[in-house]
């Protein structure tokens, strides 16, 4: 089922409920227990240094228990809000948007130094790579619900002189129909996460890049606007401080491991990812893993700023150090 995008990013409905205080960690730390976490991330390629920290067995080093839970997402501030997470993966934009309607979230730490996401056109199309102006009067789809893609299409229109809605069609498409819309010619490009993108290119074939904003492509709001991170709310941020410092230390010592030997991170992401195709992990891998760094800069955020169009949906409030968590900032460095 397809719905037109809005030429406004939709509200989300915020469930934020009063968070009770840390009794089960204060407990756990009065017994010498390993301070717990809970993680909502999704089962994901993009996500994967997270799970990859796990499975490498760097959070038991870090002296924490972490579990972990699937959450796409659409469900990530109710998770959040409704303290059923600590913290969560998901794009840099929903934590500004949170931010606007509730209690603060900001952003720990990049999962992906830039948006996993990938601009693909119909190979029948025959456009070129980069030709974004192209696209005029055609239809180009996002996922539903996924707010940060549907922000990086709309940058990477902008970025090509195209006005979203007018001068291209654009529409939301079920995730899990979106591969099918794009290949039987109801779309005719579509931003799609890493994985998807090595789905319709390398597997199923009827698909060309156009933009690929992990290899630095495309303006650099785009880049920014989906960037991967882990983010929580400052409240818990700030009461869980130590557990989530030593969260941070396993994701940076995971992201290092596998950045440096993509063969190893596709063994580790077999493991880890139980039910992965092979060949689309070392595809993604093969993008992705070079951008496994923890930093979140300055101008990164200056970037993801200016994503939300002047006058037009939820404008952030605050500068660098009201959206990022710098007190975890000295943790990622390589």
């Amino acid at each position: 089922m397809r719905r037109a995008l809005p030429p406004l990013f939709p509200s989300v409905l915020l469930a934020f409920v009063a968070l009770t205080a840390g009794e089960a960690a204060a407990a756990a730390a009065r017994a010498g227990a390993p301070a717990g976490l809970t993680i909502g991330a999704p089962r994901s390629l993009t996500y994967f240094p997270l799970h990859a920290a796990r499975e490498l067995g760097y959070f038991d080093e870090e002296g924490i228990s972490v579990t972990f839970f699937d959450v796409e997402e659409h469900g990530a501030l109710e998770a959040l809000g409704g303290g059923r997470a600590d913290l969560v993966g998901a794009p840099a934009a929903l934590a500004i948007e949170a931010s606007r309607r509730g209690p603060r979230v900001q952003l720990v730490m990049a999962v992906q130094a830039r948006s996993a996401a990938v601009l693909v056109a119909r190979g029948e199309a025959g456009l070129a790579p980069g030709a974004v102006a192209a696209l005029r009067g055609r239809r180009v789809a996002a996922p539903e619900g996924q707010r940060g893609l549907e922000l990086a299409l709309r940058a990477i229109l902008r970025g090509a002189g195209l006005a979203p809605g007018r001068d291209v069609r654009l529409e939301a498409v079920a995730a899990r129909r979106i591969l099918a819309a794009l290949q039987a010619g109801r779309v005719d490009a579509a931003i799609l996460p890493g994985e998807m993108a090595a789905q319709a290119i390398e597997r199923q074939r009827f698909a060309a890049v156009l933009v690929d904003l992990r290899r630095g492509e495309g303006p650099p709001a785009a880049q920014a606007v989906a960037m991967p991170t882990l983010q929580g709310m400052s409240e818990t941020l700030t009461r869980r401080r130590d557990a989530v410092r030593r969260a941070v230390r396993a994701v940076t010592r995971a992201q290092r491991r596998l950045r440096g030997d993509t063969e190893f991170a596709a063994q580790v992401a077999e493991r880890a990812l139980r039910g992965a195709d092979p060949q689309l992990i070392r595809a993604v891998l093969e993008a992705e893993a070079p951008g496994y760094r923890p930093a979140v800069s300055r101008e990164a955020v200056a970037h993801l700023i200016s994503a939300f169009p002047a006058g037009r949906g939820p404008a952030p409030e605050g500068g660098y150090e009201q959206i990022v968590a710098t007190a975890f900032a000295p943790l990622w460095a390589d």
